[in-house]
């Protein structure tokens, strides 16, 4: 799991399970942003395209894309992440991320590219910050991220730590 970066983003979070985890860094395809439109085994019964097209179902879509994008003609965010990060495309291989519900937040580090360079003071972020419950990291090389920052959504929360220099 671990790559060559200089300097990095550092993110702390909580989500209510794993899966929810994934799903907010869940690649999207276009037809289904902001709408959460997909296609069931039952729409297709041999109509041509734009019948079948008028008949997907609407659902909810975890972590969805902000409707604001639809509207915009814009290029639109990958993911939830990307999109609560200001961007609309980061490369994944740029990208740590993990999910360790034990509680430990060494154990929530390990792993990750040059840990021992950062790891101090992510501790210190989170003791200042009182922050109780933290099951997410994320790292990213400074280069994908022009303005990180904190968010807050539905069940969820990233804290922004800052960026660090990943070399030992």
């Amino acid at each position: 799991m671990t790559m060559s970066m200089e300097i990095s983003h550092l993110w702390i979070g909580f989500f209510p399970s794993e899966e929810e985890f994934e799903n907010y860094f869940q690649e999207r395809s276009d037809d289904a942003y902001g709408r959460g439109l997909y296609r069931t085994s039952d729409d297709d019964d041999g109509d041509d395209e734009e019948a079948a097209d008028a008949e997907l179902h609407e659902e909810e879509t975890p972590h969805g894309i902000n409707e604001d994008y639809a509207d915009t003609g814009d290029e639109l965010p990958i993911n939830k992440f990307s999109e609560e990060q200001g961007e609309t495309f980061y490369d994944d291989d740029r990208v740590e991320r993990s999910f360790n519900d034990s509680g430990d937040l060494r154990a929530l580090l390990a792993g990750h590219s040059n840990e021992t360079a950062y790891a101090e003071h992510v501790i210190a972020f989170v003791e200042s910050q009182g922050i109780g419950a933290m099951n997410s990291f994320i790292l990213a090389d400074k280069d994908e991220f022009e303005s990180p920052r904190s968010v807050h959504g539905d069940g969820y929360t990233l804290w922004y730590i800052g960026e660090f220099s990943c070399l030992t």
